[in-house]
């Protein structure tokens, strides 16, 4: 299969025309340039696309956990965005009994450290003010849930419940259940007997997760409020800890104060 193909239907009128020949995004206006970087653009930089690989770097495979993933991604969007990686032999479609499975070729794996630095750049270059339309509370339990480590809590059980304030004042609860070595993450009541619970803000919780703040800060200043047996509250900030690779990245603007000569007052 050639790596350049067509994923549209011919005759799309509501995009502007390709300069040459037929792309995989055809209707989609491409760089009209031989630079690799504009090559690798076109593949890369339509909206959600890079985040689709995100996902799929990260272990996740089906559609509905690419949703869970990127949430506000339009279902139909998302299917467009793996067919067009698909097309351009990045993404693979993988057809069993049970389900479509989705996988990344040589040429997706081969993007980890493309996206890895992506998101390095990101946390110091641009970070997040955790304005309201940046907090997604599935799409941050679901970042979360990949690092968990079901022995974390020194037992082979064991059901978390979150309570979380959501920006518009609602309350929205979800529960991590621990058993057989894996953990699982439910927006839905498991009808199981909680062992310990955790009272936040997403907001909260979110900066915690990529390191703008500490769980045990946050406990103190009561924005945090766990309650259970105190073994399991005790091993609470380690186990939901932080963001393992983007958490200990400074902002760009703190690493200049800290230069020797720098002027805090900029």
């Amino acid at each position: 299969m050639p790596l350049v193909q067509s994923v549209y239907q011919a005759g799309t009128t509501s995009e502007p025309e390709l300069r040459h020949g037929c792309g995989y995004r055809a209707g989609v206006a491409e760089y009209p340039s031989f630079c690799p970087v504009a090559k690798a653009a076109d593949v890369l930089c339509e909206r959600w696309a890079i985040l689709v690989v995100r996902e799929l770097l990260s272990g996740s495979s089906r559609f509905t956990e690419l949703r869970k993933g990127i949430p506000a991604c339009p279902p139909a969007t998302l299917s467009k965005r793996l067919k067009q990686l698909e097309q351009a032999e990045v993404v693979e479609r993988l057809e069993a009994r049970d389900a479509v499975r989705y996988s990344l070729t040589e040429a997706g794996q081969e993007l980890f450290p493309i996206v890895l630095a992506f998101g390095e750049w990101g946390q110091r270059w641009s970070r997040s003010t955790y304005s309201d339309s940046d907090l997604d509370a599935d799409e941050l339990l679901w970042d979360v849930r990949r690092f968990l480590d079901p022995a974390g809590l020194g037992q082979d059980s064991c059901v978390v419940r979150l309570d979380l304030e959501l920006p518009d004042a609602g309350r929205k609860p979800y529960w991590f259940v621990v058993d057989s070595g894996a953990v699982d993450l439910c927006d839905v009541d498991p009808r199981r007997e909680v062992d310990v619970t955790v009272a936040a803000h997403l907001r909260t919780l979110t900066k915690v997760w990529m390191g703008d703040t500490t769980y045990d800060s946050a406990v103190r200043e009561g924005q945090i409020v766990s309650t259970g047996p105190r073994p399991l509250v005790r091993r609470l900030p380690s186990w939901l800890g932080q963001h393992p690779i983007l958490a200990p990245i400074s902002p760009a603007r703190d690493r200049d104060r800290q230069r020797p000569g720098s002027d805090p007052r900029v």
